[in-house]
This record gives structure tokens, C-alpha cells and sequence, in this order.
């Protein structure tokens, strides 16, 4: 993952331009970081382009790979419907592969797909039991959707 925001790092220097065609001709070679770096700026525009449909088939290409943020965020695309049907099935696949790589916003997502019931099969326990995962990460969504879950709201 260091390698990846020592590309941030590098791009932040660049023009839009410049950075989309250095990530573009990075990411064709097959870099997984540099392909999810790609997905990640197309998604929210920051160079200059907003394409969500070419953002998942990047993070597909980084997520094929393995690359932890690439899945966690391919995962979201797709549990939300932002470029990509929305298939929830295919999120939990997604979400699942990081959440076991320890990655606490993929634990927290893919828990509350579960304690809501929006992820089959599901129990609740799995769900909370990420969330636990998460929560000990620090991680603040997953904290308070916790607290919620015991109060009973």
C-alpha cells in the first residue's frame, strides 16, 4: 500500500492531464496500485474526468489482483449500484476478500450488509461480529452502528 500513495504523491505534481495519461499508460502495464489509483480518481473526478462505469473496470482489473483497496472499494461500487449493476451478492464476494484481509471499512460494510439483512445468507451475528472487527480498528461507522445495535434503535 505505500507504494500506492507514493504514486498520490507523484500525480499531485502532475496536471490532470498529466497524471491520467502517466496512471493510464501505468496501470495498461498490469500495476494493480496504479490501476486502483486510475479507479479512485475516476470515480471522484479529480483528474478532471468523472467516469464511474470505467472507474469499476479499473478497481476489477486491481481487485483481480488482490489489491486490498481496489476489492473494499469494486465491492462498494457495486453494493451501491455507482457504475456497475447493482448486484449485492457480487459486493459480499468483493467486500469479503478485503474484509479477511483486515481492511476495517470493508469489515464495516460488508457487516451492515449483513445485520440488515441485505446480504444472503446472513445472520447477524456475522455481521456484528465484523463490525466488532471494525469498531477495534477505530473504525467510527462501525462504532456507532454498534451502539445502535445494542440500544435497540
Amino acid at each position: 500500500m505505500d507504494y500506492y500513495f507514493d504514486l498520490v504523491e507523484k500525480v499531485a505534481s502532475m496536471t490532470p492531464a498529466e497524471a491520467r495519461d502517466f496512471l493510464t499508460r501505468l496501470a495498461e502495464t498490469g500495476d494493480a496500485a496504479a490501476q486502483c489509483l486510475l479507479a479512485d480518481s475516476l470515480d471522484d473526478g479529480t483528474l478532471d474526468i468523472r467516469d464511474r462505469e470505467l472507474s469499476v473496470a479499473w478497481y476489477r482489473r486491481s481487485a483481480a489482483q488482490g489489491f486490498t483497496r481496489a476489492e473494499f472499494y469494486l465491492g462498494s461500487m457495486i453494493a451501491f449500484g455507482f457504475g456497475a449493476h447493482r448486484d449485492l451478492d457480487e459486493a459480499a464476494i468483493w467486500l469479503r476478500r478485503a474484509a479477511a484481509k483486515g481492511d476495517s471499512a470493508a469489515q464495516y460494510r460488508l457487516g451492515e450488509l449483513l445485520v440488515t439483512n441485505q446480504v444472503r445468507p446472513a445472520t447477524e451475528e456475522q455481521g456484528v461480529a465484523l463490525l466488532e472487527l471494525a469498531a477495534a480498528q477505530g473504525h467510527d461507522d462501525a462504532i456507532t452502528l454498534l451502539q445502535r445495535l445494542q440500544s435497540g434503535a
